[in-house]
């Protein structure tokens, strides 16, 4: 009787010092995770980037797993030119979401910017084959529609495929055409793929 009495009360211990450590993780995490969006409403200078830097990986210590932290982090890495830093980033993002075709095309730019362009290619790839497969799937009534014929027609640009991306950012203005949508593919229409990363550098 009195090893089963033992047994019960040190599981309730243990569950109860589970939960107590859970629940302090919780609370750094939340405590974190404001200090980061306080750090990202200011103004985007180095020291308030790396604050989040600093922010996210500390979140990223307690939760490996913790996608908004990794995200943040990624942005801010970027803003910063820490580009071996962010492909790190990167990595741990397409992990945790292996369907987001935007990371890998990502992944593919970090790439560029450090002149690896043979890397790049890869996951330029890799992006087109998902959005051709997630197109050929997908109504032009879709709200997302627009937004993934934009991703594929940057796609296409990054693998020098300047005229199909020229060819199909027309037929898809043709077909959705407005104001917003020419807004849109504007930066992207008679663009090279030194012109677009350029601007891609510009526009972090």
């Amino acid at each position: 009787m009195k090893k089963i009495l033992f047994t019960i009360l040190s599981f309730v211990f243990v569950f109860f010092c589970n939960a107590q450590s859970a629940a302090v993780k919780n609370e750094l995490i939340t405590k974190y995770a404001d200090s980061t969006l306080k750090t990202s409403s200011l103004k985007n200078d180095s020291a308030s980037l790396y604050k989040i830097i600093f922010y996210s990986q500390k979140i990223i210590q307690l939760d490996s797993n913790n996608f908004s932290a990794y995200l943040r982090k990624y942005g801010a890495e970027l803003r910063v030119k820490l580009y071996p830093n962010a492909l790190l980033s990167l990595n741990k993002l397409i992990s945790l979401r292996p369907n987001y075709t935007n990371f890998y095309t990502s992944y593919g730019l970090v790439n560029d910017f450090i002149g690896k362009n043979n890397i790049s290619k890869t996951y330029y790839l890799k992006s087109l084959n998902m959005c051709n497969k997630i197109l050929d799937t997908m109504s032009t009534s879709n709200n997302q529609y627009i937004f993934m014929v934009r991703d594929k027609a940057e796609i296409l640009i990054l693998l020098d495929k300047i005229k199909e991306s020229n060819i199909l950012i027309q037929e898809v203005c043709k077909t959705c055409n407005s104001e917003s949508n020419i807004k849109l593919f504007a930066p992207l229409l008679n663009t090279t793929k030194e012109e677009y990363i350029t601007y891609c550098i510009k526009k972090i």
